[in-house]
């Protein structure tokens, strides 16, 4: 048995969670020297270097790696990593394919030309992979919500970490904390506290970039969640309306059907009978 066979080592592939598709989840340690490629992946990959240092070569680029640091290879991107000589990996990664990570990295500072990021918390960050370890594993309709959940837990530690020197963009910064805490239930005067902002600046600045109010964005973006939970889960309406930030299922359902002309239940059955006929 070999040095990275000893090591613990976990696959958890084929998970949906609505709009996320989850191929791969692990943590690894790897045995001095590691490298990988040059190579192509089909799907995004996210992985977070708990402990060594090496290179990274995207394309023509080339950048140091280290503790702390996260990167993200990109699909169909050539690539190419290798551990310094003697120096041991030990990382977490993920592989996903979603339309909305496309549009969260670059609010991250993220590209296929600047792929790497420092984390600040490690703590945090590596307690929120083991969290997303465990829930993989469990394959039930609960534990998938709580993974997404720790998707975008893992992208909005990102918001803070490596800051650079682009200015500031409070509207990013406002959808992205959105998305990421979509199921807690925050005020528009919280939202702006939190990114230091006046509040009607911030509606005023809001509403001439989305065409919405923070409130009518968020309020939106939650009803799709729902839409995504009741076509690809088993969830109660009640728990539904809990995991997108509704706290009262008569006001989720009168909104819901204001938004989308049927109710939640009318909606389920309705998509049930097309997959039957």
């Amino acid at each position: 048995m070999d040095f990275i066979e000893k090591l613990y080592h976990n696959d958890i592939s084929g998970t949906d969670i609505g709009e996320l598709r989850l191929f791969l989840c692990g943590k690894r340690t790897d045995a001095p020297n590691h490298r990988f490629g040059p190579a192509a992946r089909d799907n995004f990959w996210l992985i977070y270097l708990r402990d060594g240092a090496g290179v990274l070569e995207v394309g023509r680029h080339s950048c140091r790696i280290g503790k702390g640091d996260i990167f993200v290879v990109y699909p169909n991107r050539r690539t190419y990593y290798r551990a310094d000589n003697g120096s041991v990996w030990t990382l977490y990664w993920l592989s996903l394919a979603a339309p909305i990570i496309e549009e969260v990295l670059p609010l991250l500072g993220i590209s296929e030309d600047s792929p790497v990021k420092s984390v600040d918390d490690r703590v945090s960050i590596e307690e929120t992979f083991e969290l997303l370890l465990e829930q993989f594993e469990l394959e039930t309709p609960e534990a998938k919500l709580r993974c997404q959940s720790l998707v975008y837990k893992l992208l909005s530690f990102l918001t803070v970490s490596g800051q650079t020197a682009k200015p500031r963009d409070y509207i990013d910064e406002a959808i992205l904390y959105m998305t990421s805490n979509f199921d807690r239930r925050f005020s528009v005067g919280e939202l702006a506290a939190g990114l230091n902002i006046d509040k009607s600046y911030f509606c005023r600045l809001f509403k001439q970039r989305q065409g919405l109010t923070p409130t009518e964005w968020l309020t939106e973006y939650r009803l799709k969640k729902a839409v995504s939970l009741l076509q690809n889960t088993d969830l109660r309406i009640k728990e539904i309306a809990l995991s997108v930030g509704f706290d009262d299922q008569l006001y989720f359902t009168r909104r819901f059907k204001r938004r989308f002309g049927t109710s939640p239940t009318a909606f389920r059955e309705r998509m049930e009978n097309y997959m039957i006929n």
